[in-house]
Formats: C-alpha cells, sequence, structure tokens
C-alpha cells in the first residue's frame, strides 16, 4: 500500500475535537485495511480448522483440477522423485539451484504439496502457530502481518489466532497444534511469572520442533525468546520531557491494566525533578475499544471545577493521545506550547498531524525478521543454543512533544 503524503494529507488534528476522531478512525482503517494476501491466508486457515481430512481433499482437489503430481513435478525440474519431495520438506538439504529448478516446475504445473498428510506420516509440515493479543489497536497487533509474510517467504503456512486469555484455553490450543503436527510456535506472553511455574505448559512447549516466545521481559523458559521491553520508550518519554523544562507530567491510559509502564514512567520523572502530582493518572477505563464521547466524557468530568495543572502528557496509545489533543485544544491550551503531548504505537496518520504526533516504535518489522530467523534457524539446526534477543520500544520525538531534545546517546530516537 502506497504511504501517504505529508503535503496532500496533513490533517488539523488538534483543531476541532467534535469531528476529530471520525477522521481519525476513518484514515486508520483506510490504512490497515486486509490485503488480498491477508484473505488467502485467512482462507488457508478456514480449510486447515476442518482438520486433516478437509486439508486432504482440498489439496487432491487442487492437484486433481491442475492434473499435477510430484512426479510430474520432479520430471519437468528433472531430479528424482525423492529430491522434489525433499525440496518441500528439508530444503536446506538440497542444492540452491536444484531447489529453485523444482520450484518453478511446481509453480508452473500449479502443484503444492499436502502439507498436514506428510506431517501425519512423521514429516515436516511447514505450518506455524501464532498465539498473539489480537485485540489491541491495529498498529499494536500489525507485528503478526509481519510475520506472516515473512514466515510465506520462507514457504511456511502461519496459522494466526488470538492469545487465549485464560490459561486452560491456551494449553488446548497448543495441543490441538501438536495434534495437527505444526513444526513451531510463536507466542506473545503476557504474565512472565504465571508462565514459568506453569510446568504443563511448558511440556506442552517442548512438543514443537521449534518455538520463539515474545514477551515484555525475559522469561528463561528454555526456548528461543524476543524481548520487547515497552517501559524503555516510558523513561525516555519522561527524561525528554524534563529536558525541555517541563515539570507536572501525565499519563493517561485507556484501560489501567499494566501498571508496570505507569510506575516506569513517573519513576523516570521523579528522578529527573519532575514534580508528580497526585491525580496524575487518568484512566479511561472502557476496556478495548476506545469510544471517543466517553474519553471527552472523562476529561470534563475530571476538570470541570479547575484549570488542567498538567504541562506534559503520555498517552498509552495513539488515537487516546489524539482525542487528549483535541479536547485539550478545545480548552484553549496549545500543544505543544501550554502542553506537551505524547502516544504509543506509531500509527502512520500520527506522523502527517499537525502537530506531528510523538509516540512510541514497537520495532514491528525488527521484532517479524528477528522471530522469523529464529524459527527457520532452529528447525534447520535443531541443536542450536537457546537464544534471547532484545529489542527494547524506542520514545520518537515529533514536534507534538516539544523543542527539538538535544541529542545524546541515551536520547529519543528523532523521527524523520
Amino acid at each position: 500500500m502506497s504511504s501517504l503524503n505529508h503535503s496532500e494529507y496533513t490533517v488539523d488534528m488538534f483543531g476541532h475535537s467534535n469531528d476529530t476522531y471520525t477522521v481519525v478512525r476513518a484514515v486508520s482503517l483506510m490504512v490497515h485495511s486486509q490485503t488480498e494476501g491477508h484473505r488467502k491466508r485467512m482462507e488457508l486457515q478456514t480449510i486447515t480448522s476442518g482438520g486433516a481430512a478437509t486439508a486432504k481433499r482440498y489439496a487432491n482437489a487442487k492437484r486433481r483440477a491442475a492434473g499435477s503430481s510430484l512426479q510430474d513435478v520432479a520430471n519437468l525440474a528433472k531430479v528424482s522423485r525423492a529430491t522434489a519431495a525433499r525440496v518441500f520438506s528439508d530444503e536446506h538439504l538440497v542444492a540452491e539451484k536444484t531447489r529453485g529448478a523444482v520450484r518453478r516446475a511446481a509453480r508452473m504445473l500449479n502443484y503444492s504439496p499436502n502439507l498436514l498428510a506428510r506431517g501425519l506420516a512423521g514429516g515436516r509440515t511447514n505450518m506455524i502457530g501464532v498465539l498473539w493479543a489480537l485485540s489491541g489497536t491495529p498498529e499494536a497487533i500489525g507485528t503478526t502481518h509481519l510475520l506472516a509474510e515473512q514466515l510465506e517467504q520462507c514457504h511456511f503456512m502461519p496459522y494466526i489466532t488470538d492469545a487465549p486469555a485464560h490459561g486452560a484455553a491456551t494449553k488446548n490450543m497448543l495441543r490441538e497444534f501438536a495434534r495437527r503436527n505444526f513444526d513451531g510456535i510463536v507466542m506473545q506472553i503476557g504474565d512472565a511469572r504465571a508462565s514459568a511455574d506453569d510446568l504443563e505448559f511448558i511440556e506442552l512447549l517442548s512438543c514443537f520442533r521449534a518455538v520463539v516466545l515474545v514477551s515484555a521481559q525475559p522469561l528463561e523458559l528454555g526456548f528461543d525468546e524476543v524481548v520487547c521491553d515497552r517501559l524503555s520508550a516510558y523513561r525516555e518519554a519522561a527524561r525528554h520531557f524534563a529536558n525541555i523544562g517541563r515539570r507536572r507530567p501525565a499519563i493517561i491510559t485507556a484501560h489501567h491494566s499494566n501498571i508496570q509502564k505507569v510506575e516506569a514512567f513517573f519513576d523516570e520523572a521523579r528522578q529527573c525533578g519532575m514534580e508528580v502530582l497526585p491525580d496524575a493518572v487518568i484512566d479511561i477505563a472502557q476496556g478495548h475499544d476506545l469510544d471517543a464521547t466517553h474519553a471527552r466524557g472523562v476529561l470534563e468530568t475530571r476538570f470541570s471545577d479547575t484549570s488542567f495543572p498538567f504541562d506534559a502528557v503520555m498517552c498509552s496509545n495513539d488515537e487516546l493521545a489524539m482525542l487528549t489533543g483535541a479536547w485539550l485544544t478545545g480548552q484553549g491550551l496549545r500543544i505543544p506550547d501550554d502542553v506537551a503531548l505524547a502516544g504509543f504505537d506509531d500509527m502512520r496518520i500520527s506522523r502527517v498531524l499537525n502537530p506531528p504526533l510523538a509516540t512510541a516504535d514497537r520495532r514491528r518489522k525488527e521484532v517479524a525478521d528477528t522471530i522469523a530467523t529464529l524459527l527457520t534457524s532452529r528447525l534447520d539446526q535443531p541443536d542450536l543454543p537457546v537464544r534471547s534477543h532484545d529489542l527494547p520500544m524506542r520514545f520518537l520525538w515529533r514536534e507534538s512533544a516539544g523543542r527539538d531534545p538535544m541529542c545524546g546517546a541515551s536520547g529519543p530516537v528523532i523521527d524523520g
């Protein structure tokens, strides 16, 4: 999808509070509309959800329609049937030139292997289960789309499902993946302590050839992991606000579910000499779906009898920051002159607002690339040592957060 042109699509986000949220949601939905490739992935997931029998009938029907078989592919590529089969199961054992010839022949004949049938016979299925929290903002779950693209490029078929909220449901999903002979699992972990104490959960993960766990803190469960620390971005934002002379910070969160990010922000603020007022946490308690009318109502009620006392505000996501900015402007306050403002998630629209919205970068592309690399290397080399990669989230300075920070080794990233 082509990127937005800054000069053509600049939105005065903090000008009219009544129309702002409609604009934000419309552009957000446009940017995040599902691609044709994603639709095809969903179709494949629907097919595989019917079990091995359904998948086998589908694969055989496609093959009959195309009139091709593995032997046909081998004949066209001028290799043995065994070599052709190996390309679709353990391709690292086949020379690159031969792999290319076999895959070109398969494309010409519209041939696709029956992965589930191969799995039932004890071979590689090239299927990867992805358990990820899909109830957040579009940007928060954007890693799954990037990960799916990476895995497909490596000839894997990702099966993406919402990570269950309860441990029993998670275990049932892992058992189902194991029953279908999935090669690997990618799983987002919310509660590190509970996971470490659950021996049955760890035993289920051990059923798979490759496992990559993604969490906000190190797990050390004996599997490859990617650590995405969000607290680092909150601390960087607090340091930036202090460095530009702001003294009374606040944090606005849509659902006060992660006390650690609040504590990290205010702990850093205090260390930098800022004054943390008793009512500096503003909780828009409305669950995962952000309602613009409700959010404005909370702010109106909270500050109906007093002026807004804060000069720097950190919001838990970009949508909430846009709503807050619109409300502040409606109160006669200027962004960033009177109140420096930052969000979280780096939505595409955030960079074309007026002023551009400071935010936090989840480093989605790096996370997806790292997960794919860990998975593929583990499947190719099972005896590799357990690996842990740190990819802390970063504060991205833009004009809504106040004047340019003085660049330093530990300062925020300045987004171009």
